[in-house]
């Protein structure tokens, strides 16, 4: 992995930066967390036919 940010991530500062209330970065990052955990859902469920998670804790 290269020592980078991730560039969504890199931005919630400057947002912040910019006068923007708490909630439009804490949706910001709820968004993108969904997005992440469903990607991951689907391509365990679809492509791969492995159980996601395997378990839970």
């Amino acid at each position: 992995m290269a020592p980078a940010e991730q560039p969504a991530a890199g931005a919630n500062p400057l947002v912040m930066l910019t006068g923007q209330e708490w909630h439009c970065l804490i949706s910001r990052v709820a968004i993108g967390t969904l997005a992440i955990v469903a990607l991951g859902l689907a391509y365990h469920r679809l492509l791969s036919r492995q159980p996601y998670p395997k378990r839970w804790l």
